[in-house]
Order: C-alpha cells, then structure tokens, then sequence
C-alpha cells in the first residue's frame, strides 16, 4: 500500500507551515484598515517569515549531518516553496510602502479619505489573492508527489544539485530588514510632515490675519466717510476728533508680526533633518531619496512665499502710514472749521476721502493677489509628500533651462504582478529609476561654480594681477595693434581738419577703457576730458559738476572750446540715464555734438554690442560714426602675450597638481582653450585664468582646472531682469517699478533669488550690477535664447 510522503512528515513541519500560512491570510482578512493592515504585516507576516526560515534552518541542519529527512519535504521547503515565498515578501514590502505613502498623503489632504479606504481595499485584495495563490500552489505540489517515479526524481535533484536555501534565506531577510527600514524612516518622515503641517498652518493664518487686517483699514474708512457725512454741526467735531484719535493709536506699525513669523519658521526648521527615505520600488529593488528637508525648506520658503509675505508686511505698513496720514489731516481740518465756526470744508474733505478709499480698494486687488498666491502655493505645492513624486522635490519655479525655454516568473504569479504593477501605476506609485540626489540640480550646481570662481584671499595678490583694470605701465598692456593702427589713422585725418568720432565697441571686460585710457595717453597727452555722470570736469581751468543730462555737458564743453583741440571719452555711454534725462535725448545729444563739433573736439564713445544693436534700431546710432572699432574679440597672441606678461609680474612658476613645471608650450594650450570657450575675450580669459590657480607657496601656482559649471537656471522673469541689467549696465527696485510697471511684484522675488544666488550684487550706492564672474555665461545664456538683440 503506497503511503503520502507528505501526510507522514506533515505533522511535524509543513503542515504546520500551512497551518500558519493559513492563520495568517484569516488576519489579512479581518483587516480594516490601512493602519490596522500596516500592523498584521509588521508583526504577524514578520512573524511567519521569521517561521518559515526557522523550519528551512532545521531541515538543512539534519541535511548535512546526514540525519533522517524526509527528500520531498527537503524539495518543497528549499527548492520550490522557497522560490514562491520570496515573490510574497517582496510583494508584502512593496504593498507595505504603499501603504504608508498613502497614509502620508493622507496626512497633508493630498489624497481624500474615501481613496484612501480604495487603496486599503486593493491593497489587502493583492495581498489575500497571493496568499491564496500560495497555498494553491502547495496544494498542487502534494498532489503532483504522489508517484515513486517523482520520489526518486527529487532524491536525484536534491542529491546532485546544490541546495539554494541560503540564498532564499539572505533575499528573505533582506526583504524583511527593509520592512523594518520603511518603517524606521517613516517614523523620522512623520515629524517631518508634522514641521511641514504647522508651517502651513502658520502661513495661512499670517495670510487669513492680512486679509483681515485691509478689511479693517477699509472699514475704517467706511465709518469715517460715514462720520463726516453725518455732521450737522461744528459741535460734533469734537467726539470725530477723539473717535480720529482712538483709531490712529490702536494703529499697528510695527514689525511684529514678520520677526514673529520669522522667528516660529526658523525655529521649526530646524526640527528638520535630512532622511534617506524609500520612495519607491522596481523590479524588486527598493529605491531611496536622500533629500536635506532642512536645506530644501528653506529654500523654498525663501523664494517662492517669503518675498510675497514681505511685500504684504511692507505694504500693510504703507498702507496703516498713509490711512494714519489721511486721518490726521482730516483731524486738522475738522479743528480749522470748529474754530472757524463753518462746515464748509466738510464736503472737499468728503472728496478727499472717497479718492482716498478709492486708492485703499485698488491696494486691496493687489494685497489680496498676494495673499491668494501665497495660499495656493503653500497648499498645493508646500507639501512633503512631493518627494515621492519624479520632480524634483520642492522644486523652485525653475521655467528652467535652455533647452525647455527653447522649446518648451510564470503562471498565477506573473498574472498577479502584472495586476499589482498596474494597481500602483494608477495610484502615482510607479516610478522609473533616475538620479534622486538633489545636490546636482542646476541651481545648486551654478551657486557652487560661483562660490568657487569669487574672490579668495589666499590668491589676493596673484589674482589682482589678472584681475586690475587698469595697465601698469606700458609695458605691462598687451597691445591691440589692429585696433590702434585704425585710431592711429582717424587721429591723423582729424589733426588735419577732418570731422572724425570713433564708437568703441566690446562686450565686458573686453577692454574698451583700458584700451581708450591707452590711446587717450599715447596721442592726446593732456588735452583729455573724461567725460562721466555725476563728476567734475576742469576746461582751461573752469570747473564743471555733471549730472546726467549729456547736453547740458556737452553745451558746457562747447562753449569753453577756445584754445584747445581735446579728446572727449564717454566711456559706457548707456549709464547716462536718468528720470529727468532719457539715454535716447542724450545719445541725440551726443550725435548733435558730433556733427557740429567734431572738427574741434574728437570724441571717442564706447558701449557694449547689444547696446549698439538696441540704439541702432531706434535712431541709426552707429552711422553717426566715423569709424567703428569692435574690441570684443582679440587674437590668440594678444590674450596669451596678456596672460604671461601678467604672471610674469607675479614671479612665480606655473605649476601641474603633482608638482611639475607647466611648460610654455602647455600654458599656450591652456590659454587657447580658455580664448576658444570664452570666445576670445581678453578680460573674460584672463579672469578665468584665476579660478584655475591657486597659489601654494611663495614660488609656486598650482594650475588646475575644477569640475565647476555654470547651468542656466533662470526663469522667465530672472531673464528679464538679466537682459536688462546686460544691456544698461545696472538695475535696482526702483528701476525694476518703472520698467516692469503692474507686474513689479512678481518680478520682486526674481530680483531677490538673482542677489541671493550672487548674480546680481549690489554695491554701496544700492546699485545692482551683474557679477564679473558671470557675465559671459549670462551673455552665452541669452545668446542661446536668442533675445541679446
């Protein structure tokens, strides 16, 4: 009589397997929640996987001690059992994640409630039906080991081929060590969602108190209109005038309210940490984000709701200012009627009030613009949840780079991952791999290569060789022989009565003053006027304060031209610009000079290639000219004669990282490079020359260049901003509001990351100035664009 050989070895291992397999799909069952199923997966599948192993330990234990074993049960527990249930942890991890991403997203309102029971449900359907899957398939394993002829197929399997089961055994507890790291790391990402909750609580109250603050000041206005409306009698002023001053002290024109806000963010912040958090997973790894929450959020906050809430603050204190002013004024003219013993003032004071209000009301549209755009991105975009998402995490409006700106196993088994795969997908929970490390991303990258190309004591002396505008001494200029040879000749035409100017050309640090500076000591000895705003010029001893206003200055000049022949440098000529003196009024004034007066005086102006483009469209500027020389390009000679007579000065020895001498030769490549990416600009190599030195010792200068790039990262509105400043040379808040107009408190916070990320800087008359060390990646930038013309 055959006998089962699982029915005899049952009782003692695998039957009590299936009986806890068993128990357990009972307790998948009676789940009823996500958190409740989060629980029966912790405790009671960790528990019977930690079971199972235990059982596949024994059974390989009494294997090589050569002990009775039952070959089948060996089969079952190592071979085939073993390959199925790997597939069940892997799936209970997966599921697991979800899980607590969507209790996450349920956390910060991402997701509504009844979704969130949705995915419980599938969750726990996916999870029974492997179960179910799992215990067919055992079920299907006893019935089809039932013959001799497949007992001795398996006494052969497992005697000549190697048992897998402690591979199996590591893949085991790998999966259910990073069950205990999801929930490890979610643990630390609660008190982050936490941080994240109470920052936007804070916000939105901020916003909700704003909002209420400019319904007081109209209401405000309301009952005084009401008030003065309702004045009978000069005996009623009296009781305004105390009512008047009620209202002013109860005022608030402090900055309270910001440092408070300022202070609770801060301190929450800080509460944040970085976490190496899995996000997601695919094709049975487990993928992980490791993301500086701390960093992020206060980046975010900087650029995208902190400038609003301060032009909010800012205004709310115009606005308290100005209501305050208005009331005070009505105070003094309520006084002057009482004491006069009339009302007639009272209905202009009406007048007054309702064109006051009406100005409060227009303020209000663009307050509440504010407060509205401030709420909608810290309830939708201010979530910490997003590092789930493929974007990048807390990402800051970045329209972003050029390119964009340009264009703008088998069976039942695989049947279940198919339904699982296409489950996650439809819950936003399948993810391609892809570089999760936010430290490479293009702002970063570009605030890194600015950092590491500005100014650096250690270099200071070898650097303010490369770095000084102005020559020291002849010998030390490197000579622009083609460019001097055509002024060499204009002068020679002029001396002898002929009408000649010269428009310089070149883009930053080309070397246009230097070179004028050059031509102006060289042919025209001391008959120089250098002519700039807001300086003093002396003509035959007569003393002379610019101010914008070209044609003020060059009428004076006209006017004192008796006994010499000078030389007029207007270097920059797009800084003469004012609200009282357009730059196109003095540029016609300058052309009108050349015209009249150029056999007299010769007149030498300079500006950048853009700006020759942007003139030349509006009144044909360059034909004004007698000749044109462009500076913004020189020869590989010039900039390499220019870089060695530069570090000659320095008297030190050029050196590679591991110690050896840089031969000439070498150097000569390396400044061929440099010319070829820099489009041959000399300030521009010159200057490059010094982010790839370092000086190690009195002698030595190690040249080595690092891996920092300069990445476009600017948004629209930045663009704007650069495009502008590139053109006229500078720019500031004032400047920004007369240009931009309505639309200044969007291009507020552009202006604000530009100098927080050290493009723009800012110098000590408030003027904002790009930064030399960019100047030619922004030039490249808006080239590539196309918007330089």
């Amino acid at each position: 009589m055959n006998t089962n050989p699982i029915e005899e070895t049952a009782p003692s291992t695998l039957k009590m397997l299936v009986h806890q397999i068993e128990n357990y799909n009972l307790l998948l069952k009676n789940s009823d929640s996500g958190n409740h199923l989060i629980q029966v997966i912790l405790s009671n599948f960790i528990g019977l996987s930690n079971k199972y192993i235990a059982i596949g330990d024994q059974e390989i234990i009494k294997l090589q001690k050569e002990k009775t074993v039952d070959i089948i049960e060996i089969e079952f527990l190592h071979y085939t059992f073993s390959e199925l249930f790997k597939d069940i942890v892997i799936l209970h991890r997966d599921v697991f994640l979800q899980l607590q991403i969507a209790q996450n997203k349920k956390h910060e309102e991402v997701i509504p409630e009844d979704t969130l029971y949705t995915h419980f449900k599938k969750s726990k359907d996916i999870l029974q039906q492997a179960i179910n899957s799992l215990i067919i398939s055992i079920n299907e394993f006893q019935n089809t080991q039932r013959s001799k002829k497949n007992t001795n197929k398996t006494i052969l399997k497992v005697k000549h081929q190697q048992n897998p089961w402690y591979i199996y055994k590591e893949q085991f507890l790998i999966g259910l060590k990073q069950l205990e790291e999801i929930r490890d790391t979610n643990q630390n990402f609660d008190k982050t969602l936490k941080v994240f909750k109470t920052i936007k609580n804070i916000t939105t109250h901020i916003c909700a108190e704003s909002r209420k603050e400019i319904e007081a000041y109209n209401d405000i206005l309301k009952q005084t209109i009401k008030r003065i409306e309702s004045i009978n009698s000069v005996d009623q002023i009296n009781e305004i005038n105390s009512w008047i001053d009620r209202t002013i002290s109860k005022a608030d024109l402090s900055s309270l309210q910001q440092q408070n806000y300022t202070r609770t963010i801060e301190t929450e912040i800080k509460n944040l940490k970085e976490i190496n958090l899995p996000v997601s997973t695919n094709e049975g790894l487990l993928q992980k984000r490791k993301t500086d929450f701390n960093k992020s959020v206060k980046k975010w906050l900087d650029y995208e709701s902190l400038p609003f809430l301060i032009e909010i603050w800012d205004t709310k204190t115009t606005m308290i200012s100005f209501l305050n002013h208005s009331l005070l004024n009505l105070k003094s003219s309520l006084v002057l009627s009482k004491k006069n013993d009339t009302l007639d003032a009272i209905p202009s004071q009406l007048q007054i009030l309702k064109e006051i209000q009406n100005t409060l009301l227009k303020n209000s549209v663009v307050q509440e613009t504010s407060i509205t755009y401030i709420q909608n991105k810290i309830n939708k975009e201010f979530l910490a949840t997003n590092i789930y998402n493929k974007e990048e995490f807390l990402e800051v409006s970045l329209q972003s780079s050029i390119t964009q700106y340009a264009s703008i196993k088998g069976g039942a088994f695989i049947r279940l991952k198919n339904k699982i795969k296409h489950f996650f997908s439809d819950f936003s929970s399948k993810y391609e791999p892809y570089n999760y490390s936010e430290n490479h991303s293009r702002l970063e990258a570009t605030i890194k290569c600015i950092n590491h190309r500005m100014y650096k004591e250690s270099n200071a002396h070898y650097d303010a060789l490369f770095l000084n505008k102005n020559f020291i001494g002849d010998l030390f200029l490197a000579p622009r022989l083609e460019a001097e040879e055509t002024l060499k000749n204009n002068v020679s035409l002029w001396k002898e009565g002929f009408n000649q100017s010269i428009l310089i050309l070149g883009n930053h640090l080309s070397g246009k003053s230097t070179f004028m500076e050059y031509i102006a000591k060289k042919y025209f000895g001391k008959h120089i006027i250098f002519l700039s705003v807001n300086t003093t010029i002396t003509i035959e001893g007569r003393k002379f304060k610019t101010s914008y206003d070209l044609k003020e200055a060059l009428q004076y000049i006209k006017n004192h031209l008796y006994n010499i022949k000078p030389l007029i440098i207007i270097d920059d000529i797009e800084l003469w610009r004012d609200d009282k003196s357009s730059l196109l009024d003095n540029i016609r004034a300058a052309i009108q000079f050349m015209e009249s007066e150029s056999d007299n005086a010769f007149l030498m102006i300079s500006t950048s290639q853009a700006m020759q483009a942007h003139l030349d469209k509006r009144l044909l500027f360059s034909n004004a000219f007698t000749s044109v020389i462009n500076l913004s390009k020189s020869s590989i000679k010039e900039i390499h004669d220019a870089v060695l007579l530069r570090h000659g000065a320095a008297h030190k020895t050029i050196v590679h990282p591991d110690g050896q001498a840089m031969q000439l030769k070498q150097i000569k490549k390396e400044v061929l490079k440099l010319s070829k990416e820099l489009n041959y600009n000399i300030g521009e190599v010159l200057q490059a020359w010094t982010y790839s030195t370092t000086v190690i010792d009195n002698n030595n200068v190690v040249y080595e260049e690092k891996g920092f790039e300069f990445k476009d990262f600017f948004t629209s509105e930045e663009i704007i901003i650069l495009k502008y400043v590139f053109i006229y040379k500078y720019i500031h808040e004032t400047l920004l509001k007369k240009f931009i107009g309505k639309q200044y408190i969007i291009y507020q916070s552009a202006l604000k990351r530009l100098m927080n990320t050290k493009v723009l800087l800012r110098n000590n008359a408030g003027i904002l100035k790009l930064n030399a060390v960019v100047s030619n990646d922004i030039y490249e930038s808006l080239k590539y664009r196309g918007i330089t013309n």
